[in-house]
């Protein structure tokens, strides 16, 4: 009985071990290369869609600003270019989007905002500690009509993309 017992449970242990020992098991982010707005030429970028398909990428741009671009995967919705969209890491309080004087930028369905910017080998910034850190992102958007939308993402293997995108010499810092 005992030998039964085993042999039905190894197969599943098998596939439960290697869920957890693959980074694709559990990593919802990437990283690709691409020339987003500002980025100057090709950077690396980190990405994480969700399940309707919106996407949020976050990249450094030439002025070594991080950037974070949030695009709504239906391109017939636009987004209110008066309002920048909130997040919410967790069960946090809602934030809205903004780094210094320079809040966002918001045309069509995407929305582009900045998360800190590198000075020297550094980047102050509690949003992006968050980002790194958290388990789900929640964006909420003001639509180009009436109404808003969230877009919810996973966070699972953030903390490894964006530290891909910032580069591995830079340091993360409270504000």
């Amino acid at each position: 009985m005992r030998q039964l017992v085993h042999r039905r449970l190894a197969p599943v242990l098998a596939l439960i071990g290697a869920a957890i020992a693959s980074p694709a098991a559990w990593a919802q982010w990437e990283i690709v290369t691409g020339s987003p707005l500002g980025a100057g030429g090709e950077v690396p970028i980190a990405r994480v869609s969700n399940d309707g398909g919106d996407r949020l990428s976050v990249f450094l741009d030439a002025e070594s600003t991080l950037r974070a671009q949030f695009e709504v995967s239906d391109q017939l919705v636009t987004l209110d270019t008066a309002t920048c969209p909130t997040y919410l890491v967790d069960d946090g309080t809602p934030q809205a989007v903004r780094f210094g004087a320079d809040r966002c930028m918001v045309a069509g369905s995407t929305a582009i905002f900045a998360l800190g910017a590198v000075n020297g080998d550094a980047i102050a910034s509690g949003t992006l500690l968050e980002l790194m850190n958290g388990t789900s992102l929640t964006l909420r958007y003001h639509l180009g009509g009436l109404g808003y939308r969230e877009a919810e993402f996973s966070l699972r293997g953030s903390k490894q993309a964006l530290n891909a995108a910032l580069g591995e010499r830079v340091r993360v810092l409270t504000e």
